[in-house]
């Protein structure tokens, strides 16, 4: 018996296309995700000598076969369907390497 989860995502979990800019050292690659999975946002606050700093994260499960044997690393860039650019912070593969779990912050 094979057990190949990769695709269960499309039947209850709805998603949005987006951009994986794969950003190395010999140049960069544009990966289209059909169903990225966009989690919670979150808005964290830090204040600096009187300077307010806001960041926006939000988390992204990405189907693995699509991103491609170059992976998701820190500092790619993911650009949603809406335009905004996320820049990724932590990555992790997971359910069975099927998936790419990641944190990113929405960049300005």
């Amino acid at each position: 018996m094979t057990l190949d989860i990769a695709g269960d995502y499309t039947l209850f979990d709805g998603g949005e296309p987006v951009t994986l800019r794969q950003i190395r050292a010999d140049g960069t690659t544009s990966v289209a995700v059909a169903n990225a999975l966009a989690g919670i946002v979150g808005n964290n606050r830090a204040n600096f000598a009187g300077v307010e700093i806001t960041g926006y994260e939000k988390s992204w499960s990405l189907n693995a076969q699509q991103v491609g044997s170059r992976g998701v690393l820190v500092d790619d860039i993911i650009v949603d369907s809406s335009g905004e650019s996320w820049r990724v912070l932590t990555t992790q593969q997971q359910t069975l390497d099927t998936r790419w779990l990641v944190l990113t912050r929405r960049q300005v």
